[in-house]
């Protein structure tokens, strides 16, 4: 099977005498009968001596693009992939065989078994006479096409569009989401060579292990119930993790494939409307969502980055998004937009696939794996980061609102809030980091037993509470509050002329202050209740070592019970804080 691959149907017409005079069986017409998205290969997979004819140059106006050339190389690459034998080639020039070699920008192209080159000429190209191609099995191509010094593309969007489509191929391919390959989804060259290695260096035995890990963590993510939002301009990567999320618990959306007709601004309007609207739990965010805009920008006015600045605001002024997990979907591994993207608030990097690090299938399984780790690790941070944050919103709106003038006790839950958005923003939720963050949050009840609109100490027997009026929990020689033993605060609100308050009005004491705020402001009739005691045990605990009422209560250090308690601690607070929920406290009066 001899095929000719002419320029154009005005200079060799495909009829039969045609072709008997080129001695050949098949003409075809370069944009007409064989297009550049090269679909389909021009002759069968079955075909036995395959020889295909076609000029180095295809487009006259660019004449040392060769394009011609590296069509030739795309049919030798796809060959490759379709079909376990060889091919000739014949590069079909108007200058001497030196002169191409000279000018070609891979002239290793000759030592690839099979191509030769001739002058494009009838009688030369008629009388040609080649011999069936020493290659019987695609493994035979591997040292020359390695050797080939195929570049990558240089430019910006090349090298982009590269990464984004080699990332879908391989990822669609190895989740088998195909029922075939899409062959008309790239034209680059490289692309095609890639592939043809990746068909060369079957897949070994030894890979099947890391697959059945891979699987068991993609199983369990699955099983969780949460929101993901992907922000992306690609519709290729919506139907990606649209059935990547298939058939599990995850609620998955997709925004922007009409993205590349906004603004920035716009854009920013559409993303805020959906954070209200879905309330994520995770958002997959791509690097450049304005491909064009982008390529001339500096990294940190990048769409991308300006959605998550946009979105997380930073630790002492929050962005509506501050707690949920923003993790990063990028082409870019370039260390100066890792770290910036980091100092905005970014929560992960998932890094697409690029062409260049292909080795072998070993290296989607690392690629895949690694996604799913960071998803799995960011809807177990938003567990705990969400509410932490709606928590502490609270905390900061009930001070603003009803506490504005208490300067002090503003200034200094404000420091503490910024310190705990700062140290669970910027490190993982270690053992050490959530004992760091509960210990900060245990800190705002020694500013509330210091501020006046809420305890006033008037001296050293007396202890005032802020409920509905002033309230004398404890004067000289009697007391509202029963007290048990030296440390169980399980109290009923009764009058017990044989208190010993007077000793914790005169220190402070924190323990009795919270407590009376807790009977007398909200109402409670035992503290524990509110879990206070569990609260105070815990931090002593953490700061003095554990004793044996950790046990008593059922209670340990763990992650957690560190997590749990600190979510309850802000509930308490909110509670105490919160005006509406002063109640009004009757007191049984001894017989």
């Amino acid at each position: 099977m001899k095929i000719l691959i002419s320029h154009s149907t005005k200079f060799i017409t495909n009829d039969k005498a045609t072709t008997k005079k080129w001695n050949v069986d098949k003409i075809l017409a370069y944009g007409t009968d064989i297009k550049n998205d090269l679909i389909e290969l021009p002759f069968n997979e079955s075909d036995s001596d395959v020889t295909i004819l076609i000029p180095t140059i295809l487009d006259s106006v660019n004449a040392l693009a060769y394009d011609g050339a590296n069509f030739a190389l795309r049919i030798l690459f796809k060959t490759i992939r379709k079909r376990n034998k060889g091919i000739n080639i014949v590069l079909m020039g108007c200058e001497t065989a030196e002169s191409f070699l000279r000018h070609y920008p891979y002239p290793n192209i000759m030592k690839i078994p099979g191509v030769s080159y001739s002058l494009f000429n009838y009688g030369v190209i008629s009388s040609l006479n080649l011999p069936p191609c020493p290659i019987n099995r695609r493994e035979g191509y591997k040292d020359s096409l390695i050797n080939l010094g195929l570049k990558l593309p240089t430019s910006f969007k090349s090298t982009h569009s590269l990464t984004n489509e080699w990332s879908l191929y391989k990822w669609n391919s190895f989740m088998d989401f195909y029922s075939q390959e899409d062959e008309g989804r790239l034209n680059f060259l490289y692309f095609d060579y890639i592939r043809a290695i990746e068909k060369i260096n079957n897949v070994k035995t030894r890979y099947i292990k890391n697959i059945e890990t891979l699987q068991q963590s993609y199983k369990s993510l699955l099983g969780k119930e949460r929101k993901i939002l992907l922000i992306d301009d690609n519709p290729l990567w919506h139907e990606f993790f649209k059935n990547f999320f298939a058939n599990s618990k995850i609620i998955y959306k997709a925004i922007g494939t009409d993205f590349k007709k906004k603004t920035a601004d716009e854009i920013l309007e559409i993303v805020r409307t959906e954070m209200e609207n879905f309330t994520p739990d995770v958002i997959l965010l791509d690097f450049r969502l304005l491909e064009d805009s982008d390529a001339n920008e500096t990294s940190d006015n990048i769409s991308g980055t300006l959605v998550l600045k946009d979105l997380k605001g930073t630790f002492d002024n929050p962005g509506m998004a501050y707690g949920r997990q923003i993790i990063m979907f990028t082409a870019t591994s370039r260390i100066e937009n890792i770290m910036l993207l980091q100092n905005a608030n970014a929560d992960g990097f998932i890094l697409k696939e690029k062409t260049e690090s292909y080795q072998s299938k070993e290296i989607t399984i690392d690629a895949i794996s690694k996604m799913i780790s960071t998803l799995d690790n960011a809807i177990e941070r938003a567990d705990f980061l969400i509410p932490l944050n709606e928590k502490l919103n609270k905390l900061s709106d009930l001070l603003t609102q009803h506490y504005n003038q208490d300067s002090e006790l503003k200034l200094a839950v404000n420091i503490i809030t910024q310190s705990v958005r700062q140290v669970t923003q910027k490190n993982n939720l270690t053992e050490d980091i959530l004992k760091l963050v509960y210990l900060n949050i245990f800190k705002i009840f020694e500013e509330i037993k210091k501020c006046p609109n809420l305890v006033e100490y008037p001296n050293d027997y007396s202890l005032i509470i802020h409920t509905k009026s002033k309230l004398n929990v404890c004067s000289h020689g009697k007391s509202f509050i029963s007290k048990k033993r030296a440390d169980d605060w399980n109290c009923i609100r009764i009058y017990n002329k044989d208190s010993w308050h007077e000793k914790f009005c005169k220190e402070q004491d924190l323990n009795f202050a919270i407590c009376a705020l807790i009977l007398f402001r909200l109402g409670f009739n035992q503290v524990d209740e509110t879990k206070w005691n569990d609260i105070r045990i815990i931090r002593n605990c953490l700061v003095h070592g554990p004793n044996k009422q950790l046990a008593e209560r059922n209670l340990d250090l763990s992650l957690p019970t560190l997590k749990r308690y600190s979510l309850k601690m802000l509930d308490l607070l909110c509670a105490i804080l919160d005006p509406s929920n002063i109640r009004e406290v009757s007191l049984i009066e001894p017989n």
